[in-house]
């Protein structure tokens, strides 16, 4: 009471530094807020005020906290207020939904910090939740007015906004729709599907078209993922598999639409994201092949079904039909589709590892001189992947190997450019095959790496394979790396 008697809000503002700032606010959210009779009537006031205290945060110095024993504690920063804010708006975004968007809008565009832009995405996700309990009554009008209130944005925020759009993006699309009811002494959570509508139907298609939108306008590949994977969600049925027939179309038909969009823009797509779009592909053919199946399938499902297996296996056809990415997916990555699993279905590990070995030894049977420099391009385009999997590239590291001992000139005259990255990470198998061949180069390059102290992390795996390693060269390579 006395928080609320003294505007709290105001108090919050003025907060000395950001540990009294985050207890108030803490207390205003669990205290103060169930005290408002009309809080539709103060959510400007409180929605103004919040802004403000998560921009002066962001000015003030984060203050340790003194302990009675031992170090300071780390104090609040500027991350913490701003995730209470967020929070705060995300509980009360129903009062008023555009004014809630633009608050996180203005707080994203303010950001200092990687962690303060991903609590605001978030928060712009769950302000466009399907909520069960604003679809008893007025279906989607929350996603409806959330398009409306971005369409009216210009080019240039929604291009500073991008990730944020893209998240409100992504759950318009979702198939699924949540709700809690309590009793006195009970809460159940709710889940289900969306129930088709034309109302829907629009949201879903303007959402898509947007999403398409910044794919075209996406500066890199890492843009462009975060984009496919808000598509994917249009792809999705209800995890409790309760959709009707009018939503399975729906969710078909886009699933189709958005394929033949990646059709369109196959020829631009990196090998990396092709080769994550055809397993995206794959899955939905797979899919389909079990709705063919099903006996409760209405005629214009399976017709949508149809329609999409078509527009899929266009896609395969057109991505598939570029030799390099069918090289590149059988030397980089764990994503891989095959060409036998379109028919046969999807392969374990092992059956994918088998697979990927005889298309190695074909490749390494057509390694000669005459096409080596091409070769050499397609390794050293392998090898650019970038990636910290482990799962990445056992394949091209096995490739390397065999190359070497089947074709040692080849690889010879590579080791000769795999001084600089990003042939220098994939040394040691070089190495490997070339000493197994019976090659001195790999015994020579080593010793001159070790002269010099470069690529010691690569000739100390390569020498951990030496049978014969002479001990010299070992004590030698221990000390330089020492």
């Amino acid at each position: 009471k006395a928080l609320f008697d003294d505007n709290v809000l105001e108090v919050i503002v003025a907060a000395s530094d950001n540990n009294e700032r985050f207890d108030l606010i803490e207390r205003f959210e669990e205290v103060v807020l169930p005290l408002y009779d009309d809080l539709a009537e103060v959510y400007p006031d409180i929605r103004q005020n919040l802004l403000r205290a998560a921009a002066v945060a962001r000015e003030t110095a984060t203050k340790p906290i003194d302990l009675p024993y031992g170090k300071p504690f780390r104090g609040k920063s500027a991350d913490n207020i701003v995730h209470q804010v967020a929070a705060i708006l995300v509980q009360l975004r129903n009062l008023d939904i555009e004014r809630t968007f633009d608050a996180l809008a203005e707080l994203y565009l303010g950001s200092t910090t990687d962690e303060q832009r991903k609590d605001l995405v978030k928060a712009a996700g769950q302000i466009a939740q399907h909520d069960l309990a604003v679809w008893k009554d007025h279906g989607p009008i929350v996603q409806f007015r959330l398009l409306e209130r971005i369409r009216a944005l210009d080019d240039a925020h929604k291009a500073l906004l991008r990730p944020l759009l893209t998240e409100v993006y992504r759950q318009i699309l979702s198939p699924e729709i949540t709700g809690t009811s309590s009793t006195s002494s009970t809460v159940t959570f709710h889940t289900g599907a969306v129930v088709a509508s034309t109302p829907l139907r629009g949201c879903r298609e303007e959402a898509m078209s947007s999403l398409f939108s910044q794919y075209e306008a996406a500066a890199d590949d890492t843009e462009r993922r975060d984009i496919t994977r808000a598509l994917e969600y249009a792809t999705r049925l209800s995890m409790r598999g309760n959709e009707d027939d009018r939503l399975l179309v729906a969710v078909l038909q886009d699933s189709q639409r958005i394929v033949e969009f990646y059709t369109r823009n196959a020829g631009g797509q990196s090998f990396e994201l092709r080769q994550s779009l055809e397993q995206d592909a794959f899955h939905l053919h797979e899919r389909n092949r079990g709705l063919a199946t099903r006996d409760d399938v209405a005629a214009e499902v399976v017709a949508a079904a149809s329609a999409l297996t078509a527009a899929i296996e266009q896609y395969r056809d057109a991505i598939n039909g570029d030799a390099e990415f069918v090289v590149f997916k059988a030397l980089v990555g764990f994503e891989s589709v095959f060409a036998p699993e379109w028919d046969r279905g999807h392969w374990g590990w092992r059956e994918k590892q088998e697979f990927r070995d005889a298309l190695m030894d074909e490749f390494i049977e057509g390694a000669d001189a005459s096409n080596a420099e091409s070769w050499l391009a397609m390794v050293v385009r392998c090898a650019r992947v970038d990636s910290n999997d482990g799962a990445t590239f056992p394949s091209l590291i096995s490739f390397l190997r065999k190359v070497s001992e089947r074709r040692p000139q080849i690889a010879e005259g590579w080791l000769l450019q795999a001084d600089d990255p990003p042939l220098s990470r994939f040394i040691a198998p070089i190495l490997t095959g070339l000493n197994k061949a019976g090659s001195r180069a790999a015994l020579e390059f080593a010793s001159r790496a070790i002269a010099s102290g470069r690529h010691l992390a690569q000739v100390m795996m390569f020498l951990h394979d030496v049978d014969d390693l002479d001990p010299a060269m070992a004590r030698a390579a221990t000390a330089s790396a020492i």
